[in-house]
């Protein structure tokens, strides 16, 4: 379980780290979201694309998934994003990383 210290914005986004793994957390409509921040097409980080209703577009080559799900929305990427359980307590945000 990770522990962060944080409040962001309904549409903002920020990454942490975990050992070697990074970690995109979003809040959408005031629920937080956590997943990979690396792309699975040629692992860029989505944490510099733009967030898109409930979705994140990598930077890179354009390939679209669901924040919600970890879900392709758009190629060239096939394979889903691993998204994490979140829970939101006051200001500390737990990430349940397996």
């Amino acid at each position: 379980m990770i522990e962060v210290d944080l409040r962001l914005e309904d549409g903002e986004k920020t990454v942490v780290k975990e050992g070697k793994r990074e970690i995109l957390i979003v809040n959408l409509d005031g629920k937080y979201y956590a997943m990979n921040n690396k792309c699975t097409h040629l692992g860029c980080s989505l944490s510099d694309g733009e967030i898109k209703g409930d979705n994140v577009e990598c930077p890179c080559h354009g390939s679209t998934f669901s924040i919600k799900t970890g879900k392709v929305v758009k190629g060239p990427a096939k394979k889903p994003e691993t998204t994490f359980k979140v829970k939101s307590v006051k200001n500390k945000i737990l990430i349940e990383v397996v």
